[in-house]
């Protein structure tokens, strides 16, 4: 059984800030990372319980990919 993972406009557009920043002096690397951090939120639906309890919101977990954080 898969979990729901929301990924919100906020964090889409934070994740398409930062791969356009990183795609200006390597694209390649810029599209890498944008996929690593797409599969790693993604991955949740699966392992659900991947990272630590977000304790500031209910059923919200925290997983660091370094050195960014997912909620």
């Amino acid at each position: 059984m898969d979990f729901r993972v929301e990924i919100t406009d906020p964090a889409i557009d934070d994740l398409a800030e930062i791969v356009s920043y990183i795609a200006q002096s390597n694209a390649d690397a810029a599209s890498a990372l944008g996929n690593h951090l797409l599969d790693a939120a993604l991955s949740l639906a699966q392992t659900p319980y991947k990272g630590s309890p977000y304790r500031h919101i209910g059923n919200v977990r925290k997983l660091t990919v370094r050195p960014f954080k997912i909620f």
